[in-house]
């Protein structure tokens, strides 16, 4: 899991405190869900260029942008992760049985078969960490995506509440 830390939170917080907490709600997702964009470009570009081949193009195609499960009050996310209905292609089955996720093993690395999964075994494919690099190369830029949609966001709610007497 990767974290962005927005500039200007405590103010962020303050005017959304100020909201109906179901617009404030509706900013913030709406902000994330944006700002995750350009991390999914990039990992979606990662895919192509450091998985590469037909792997490469199926991840690519395959990845997306969902909320995040469980959130806990006052903490909003989403997940770049393989579209669940298409995740049943990337698990692969060993003769033992075994189930392994394929998009797993490329960002982390993996052994080869039948040398064990045991801590410290010497890996026989190299970690690709395509999703890593887009959030490191994208965080900044999503932070300020996220930063702009929460203030144009509070703006407009702002501008559209009722006037009181």
């Amino acid at each position: 899991m990767f974290t962005l830390e927005i500039r200007g939170g405590r103010q962020i917080e303050a005017a959304l405190a100020d909201l109906e907490l179901k617009v404030a709600k509706k900013i913030v997702r709406t902000a994330v869900r944006l700002g995750a964009k350009p991390i999914l470009a990039q990992a979606q570009a990662n895919a192509v260029g450091m998985v590469g081949g037909n792997m490469g193009t199926a991840i690519r195609k395959a990845l997306t942008v969902r909320a995040q499960q469980r959130q806990r009050p006052g903490s909003y996310g989403v997940n770049i992760l393989i579209r669940p209905s298409e995740a049943q292609q990337f698990k692969y089955t060993s003769k033992t049985g075994h189930e392994s996720y394929i998009p797993y093993a490329i960002e982390y690395g993996h052994v080869g078969p039948g040398q064990g999964g045991e801590k410290g075994a010497p890996l026989v494919a190299r970690p690709i960490p395509f999703t890593r690099a887009a959030f490191d190369a994208k965080a900044p830029e999503s932070a300020r995506v996220i930063e702009q949609q929460m203030w144009n966001g509070i703006e407009k709610a702002a501008r559209e509440a009722p006037k009181v007497a």
